[in-house]
């Protein structure tokens, strides 16, 4: 038998392991002489004198939290936090944790009892997903962003326990939006009860930067699906901590049986003066929200990607090296931008998470742009749709036998039941398939641009061969 060897030399081969597939990490320091393209500082209001003012006027309460809440620890302003962010949200009540990662942590264990089970999108945020599972949840992953999916298996869960939806409103790595009222009409067909988690929504979305959920509508803020949000405010809020809002019978629940909460020491009472602030401040930051939400929109039509729902547009480029490099090239150009791996992002989807913010400037923004057009990435595809959409192919082996009729046919369909693109990576022949199917599918169909296009009616090979080109499968 060969000797099993210590700790440290088992961990430094796994991590020989994950360095050869590009994926070990670092921290790297913030790149204060240049442009943030990374942080979740959206509103920019992080460095906001009226935060750093708040937190410095907090301090009368002491320097640290000295406690968890239920031995005295904390301070006021907890209190006063709560009752602000329930009043911004309309709901009943809210309770404080000191994270984002400790109010997930804590909600479902506080929430789930044995025989209930949990519908979680398979994009949901690591946060999310640990929190079931410390619950101990039974959990049934639905296709993201996918309401059809998610009845289907409702439908098939049949009597038993509670059943709860758990989804981020905006998701945190692809920039997307939760079809969050599909969801909910969901969720009351099947008496089900939904948590959203609004980390990336909550200062850029809604009216008064509510949130995502609160964009929909006065009539659905006290919709009984809605069991609780999620808000950080460590994102666009400036500050730190999070908050469950709720009703005033989940939060007792919380209080009782959230172990998060429970037992880890209370926020200084500095982060909760800023987080205060914060509020007030995003609140009435309609200026500083247009300004993040149009720049991401800019940059996302540049560079041919879909229009965000917030402030993160996803670079999706092929293997985790390309985008260590990628993201290397640009902080030497003075522009902070990050690489996103796996796992924290699916097999194949490595990618720059490009960030916008108030206080980004048209000239950072255009520096990036050209930046970014000038690097010579292997991208995963031409096409702009996202890498884990579902793929249906129609192959024929010869022309004009139904390939683009079949293809508009699929699409139309496909229109009928949520987003749908089409993309022919290689056109042949002078009539563009794109636009036959496009003017067929309707309106509603997203459309990519060939990837290659060449005038010879013929297979794509020998197309490519006629025009002195070639095709590069990969």
């Amino acid at each position: 038998m060969e000797p099993r060897g210590g700790l440290p030399q088992r961990l430094a081969l796994a991590r020989e392991q994950r360095a050869a597939r590009g994926l070990t990490r670092e921290v790297v320091e913030p790149h204060t002489g240049g442009a943030d393209f990374t942080s979740n500082d959206y509103l920019s209001l992080a460095r906001d004198p009226a935060l750093i003012e708040a937190a410095r006027a907090a301090l009368e309460h002491g320097a640290g939290g000295r406690a968890s809440r239920l031995l005295g620890g904390g301070s006021p302003l907890d209190r006063e936090v709560e009752r602000a962010a329930a009043e911004w949200l309309d709901a009943d009540d809210a309770l404080l944790f000191p994270s984002g990662y400790h109010a997930n942590l804590g909600l479902f264990g506080a929430l789930i009892r044995p025989g209930d089970v949990v519908l979680s999108d398979e994009l949901n945020h690591a946060s999310l997903i640990d929190g079931l599972r410390l619950a101990r949840a039974r959990v049934v992953i639905y296709r993201h962003a996918d309401p059809e999916d998610l009845e289907r298996k409702l439908g098939a869960l049949g009597r038993g326990g509670a059943a709860l939806v758990a989804t981020e409103s905006v998701f945190s790595m692809d920039g997307d939006l939760a079809p969050l009222l599909a969801i909910a009409a969901v969720c009351a067909r099947f008496d089900a009860s939904l948590i959203v988690d609004e980390a990336h929504a909550i200062g850029l979305l809604g009216p008064h930067g509510a949130g995502a959920w609160a964009a929909l509508g006065e009539e659905r803020a006290r919709d009984p699906v809605l069991a609780a949000r999620v808000l950080t405010g460590g994102k666009a809020l400036g500050a730190s901590g999070a908050l469950v809002v709720c009703g005033a019978e989940v939060r007792a629940a919380l209080v009782d049986r959230a172990r998060s909460f429970a037992f880890t020491t209370a926020a200084p009472p500095s982060v909760v003066g800023a987080l205060r602030a914060g509020i007030e401040r995003a609140r009435s930051a309609h200026a500083r929200r247009e300004r993040a939400l149009a720049l991401a929109r800019r940059l996302a039509s540049q560079l041919d990607l879909p229009a965000p729902a917030g402030a993160i547009v996803p670079f999706v480029v092929c293997g985790a090296e390309a985008a260590l490099t990628a993201a290397r090239e640009l902080r030497v150009r003075g522009l902070d931008v990050r690489a996103v791996r796996p796992p924290t992002v699916p097999e194949g989807s490595s990618r720059l998470r490009l960030v916008c913010h108030a206080s980004n400037s048209d000239a950072e923004l255009e520096a990036l742009i050209v930046s970014l057009r000038a690097l010579t990435l292997p991208r995963t595809s031409t096409s702009p749709f996202r890498a884990r959409a579902q793929a249906l192919v129609v192959a024929g082996t010869d022309t004009s036998v139904g390939k683009t009729i079949v293809a508009a046919l699929l699409a139309r369909a496909a229109t009928r039941q949520g987003r749908a693109g089409y993309f022919k990576p290689v056109q042949t022949g002078t009539e563009s398939d794109t636009e036959v199917v496009g003017r067929l599918a309707g309106a509603a169909l997203r459309l990519a641009e060939p990837a290659h296009a060449f005038p010879l009616p013929a297979s794509p090979h020998e197309a490519a061969l006629a025009a002195g080109a070639s095709v590069d499968v990969e």
